[in-house]
């Protein structure tokens, strides 16, 4: 092993070099860091400042950006640019071609190096026969929303931010490292407490050049996501991994975000399924329902294409167009209202208001409901009063009579309506087992009626139906086998393996193997057999889908970027 002082790509005085002189600063600077890494919120972390000294660092990111190469990635949970793990590179080629790249990597996982992070974060020993890292770039519109990196032996994150120097990076730019309070909630009504985050994040840590984040990985704590890059033509280039420890942490099978992502089908409704409501005439559907799909004739053609596509069905301007017109009037001025979409950078609290409540947790989705009633409402928000309206009519038996012309199914009894405001630049859901469909092994039928903002202009319908800002609902087979020996290869700073990471459920002596597998996704994210359908998002359109018990569905992040918000009602039926 190297001695400290081979290491001179490090900041001077960062690790304790041989000199007597320079030992009480390499102390004082362990003291510094380890004390504001402990009192920071809203949990522990810190950024070291500066890493490298400059001539190493301006060669790091140079051979970088000259001889790596990186993928788009882009799932429920992520969009990356990012490179192999770099524990696989080839030393001989690198020792010409990236001198300083492989340079940093033998001493941020050298022996004094890992103590150094050990002493500061009081994490305990760390592995060193594990590299664990790689190289992610996100550009214009890339993000990687919340989760708290738990899988295997992971026991340090780190973030070593390499953005260009010589231009500063500003709020408005995006590309923070979101930090996320916990939330204390009760389990059904259980005294049990589960750890989960806040929906708003309070603690914001720029990607200041030159600069090393380090944090503990902690199940149920350690919550994080990279915010969206707003900025045009400033990347955020970083190498990120982890240390890793001998075993898991404590709570890994059961706080983790992975753990919370498979609990059990309908854990996670937001209200139970409630009896049709009276309305069981066709004709109470004039005015809401365009008149065209309240004809037999129309109904057997969807009913054809619906069992043509195996239980599937798109259909457009589906409400009347003077209610239709009501909901793009009232979503453009809530839009304007709340700053929201077109490239403007949003608040975090954007829309919430009177009626409308934020709902989380952000790990499993976020979003705003609309829950001040079935019509009506606060006289003040046009928005909330239409959905309602739209909300109720869809939770009818005179719709659910419709439901079955259209399909051919059976006649539900039952649904669970939800209005929903997907804001740009903020909301989401991640298909996680929480939000499978029936309890009971059978397919049920669920419609989703969207409205897309932006107004009735070509280049804002092209940009929804692009797929480039979000906002598609994609429905994908669940992967429920937890066994694997698929080898990890997303080596991002702060994301899980795949979108939706499955660990193996049990303490493997072996714990190597466990974080080398890392386990496999609970649904693939390469376009492959099991992405089922996805529906790009547009304005009054309702897609109508027969779901499988094992198939998972998400709402992908709304970019910034997005013409307007996107706004739906989602309606669930049950025989």
């Amino acid at each position: 092993m190297a001695s400290s002082h081979q290491y001179t790509c490090l900041s001077p005085g960062l690790l304790s070099p041989s000199s007597s002189s320079s030992l009480k600063s390499a102390s004082d600077d362990v003291s510094r860091y380890a004390s504001s890494y402990a009192l920071a919120q809203p949990y522990k972390h810190v950024q070291i400042l500066p890493l490298m000294t400059p001539q190493a660092a301006s060669g790091v990111r140079d051979e970088i950006i000259s001889n790596l190469d990186a993928s788009l990635r882009e799932t429920d949970l992520f969009k990356v640019y990012q490179t192999p793990d770099l524990a696989n590179l080839d030393k001989d080629a690198a020792s010409s071609a990236a001198p300083h790249l492989l340079a940093l990597l033998e001493a941020i996982y050298s022996e004094e190096f890992r103590a150094f992070v050990s002493q500061v974060t009081n994490c305990g020993p760390l592995r060193g026969d594990k590299v664990d890292v790689s190289c992610n770039v996100y550009a214009n519109g890339g993000h990687l929303l919340c989760h708290d990196d738990v899988i295997g032996t992971r026991r340090v994150s780190f973030v070593i931010y390499l953005t260009d120097p010589d231009e500063a990076w500003e709020d408005e730019d995006g590309g923070a490292l979101e930090l996320f309070p916990l939330d204390t909630v009760e389990n059904n009504n259980e005294t049990q407490q589960h750890p989960q985050p806040s929906c708003i994040p309070t603690k914001r840590v720029p990607p200041t050049y030159n600069s090393m984040v380090l944090f503990q990985v902690t199940p149920g704590v350690s919550f994080h996501a990279v915010q969206e890059v707003y900025a045009e033509d400033k990347p955020r280039l970083s190498v990120s991994g982890w240390f890793h420890a001998a075993t898991p942490p404590p709570g890994y099978d059961t706080n983790a975000t992975l753990a919370q992502l498979l609990e059990g089908k309908g854990a996670d409704a937001l209200a139970p399924l409630a009896p049709l409501t009276a309305d069981d005439n066709l004709v109470e559907l004039r005015g809401v329902v365009n008149d065209v799909y309240l004809k037999p004739e129309t109904q057997k053609q969807v009913r054809d294409s619906f069992d043509a596509t195996g239980g599937s069905v798109e259909l457009h301007d589906f409400l009347a167009p003077a209610l239709a017109n009501r909901v793009r009037a009232a979503l453009k001025a809530a839009d304007a209202l709340d700053r929201l979409g077109s490239g403007r950078v949003p608040e975090d609290n954007a829309g919430i208001r009177t009626g409308w409540e934020l709902q989380g947790p952000p790990h499993k989705r976020r979003f705003l409901e609309w829950c001040g009633g079935n019509g009506g409402g606060d006289d003040d928000d046009e928005l909330g009063a239409v959905l309602g309206e739209v909300k109720r009519a869809l939770a009818s038996l005179a719709f659910g009579k419709l439901m079955s012309a259209l399909t051919g199914d059976s006649l539900p009894s039952r649904a669970r309506a939800t209005a929903r405001r997907f804001r740009a630049g903020l909301d989401y859901t991640v298909a996680h087992h929480g939000d499978l469909g029936a309890e009971d092994g059978e397919a049920r039928l669920e419609a989703s009626l969207t409205f897309a903002g932006g107004g009735e202009d070509d280049d804002a319908h092209e940009t929804w139906a692009s797929g480039e800002v979000g906002g598609f609902t994609d429905y994908v087979k669940a992967t429920i086998d937890a066994s694997s020996d698929k080898k990890k290869d997303d080596g991002d700073e702060e994301q899980e393996v795949g979108p939706v990471s499955k660990r193996r459920r049990k303490n493997d002596e072996e714990s190597d193997k466990l974080a080398a597998a890392a386990e496999a996704a609970i649904y693939k994210d390469e376009d492959d057999e099991d992405d089922v359908l996805c529906s790009h998002a547009s304005f009054n359109t309702i897609t109508i889908v027969r779901r499988a018990p094992n198939m998972l569905r998400f709402v992908k992040y709304l970019s910034a970027a997005a013409p307007g918000s996107l706004c739906d009602v989602f309606v669930e039926f049950d025989r």
